[in-house]
């Protein structure tokens, strides 16, 4: 399992900022200039990005993201757990043809096959013991 890519941290990241969703995302990095000049962006370049106000340009200069990151890698790597980006070439390619495609997969089992059906269960990030 190869965890160790360039964009694989800022990509989760990214996706640890609460409020930011997938087109969100992609639309913040791109008018950032890329994954890497996103976090070092100040509060009002961050504002300057069409649907980033106040609070979520705050809100991303708030917390340590690459902390929250580094802990979905550990946990990753310590349950066999893939994780690919929006960036990976091995994206699935039809969730990539939808414009609201996830930022960051988790995948656990084999090898996603770009010419097979497949069956996603979906989760949540604060998932209860009922749900």
């Amino acid at each position: 399992m190869e965890q160790d890519r360039p964009d694989l941290r800022d990509c989760l990241a990214l996706w640890a900022v609460p409020g930011i969703g997938s087109m969100m995302s992609k639309r913040i990095i791109s008018y950032s200039g890329g994954i890497k000049e996103l976090f070092r962006l100040k509060t009002n370049d961050l504002m300057r990005i069409p649907g980033v106000g106040q609070t979520l340009a705050e809100t991303i200069r708030h917390e340590d993201y690459y902390r929250i990151a580094d802990e979905m890698l550990e946990f990753a790597n310590k349950f066999d757990v893939s994780v690919l980006t929006w960036y990976d070439k091995n994206y699935p390619s039809r969730l990539k043809s939808c414009e609201d495609g996830p930022l960051v997969l988790f995948v656990k089992g084999r090898p996603i096959e770009s010419d097979k059906k497949y069956l996603a269960m979906v989760g949540t990030r604060a998932a209860t013991q009922r749900g």
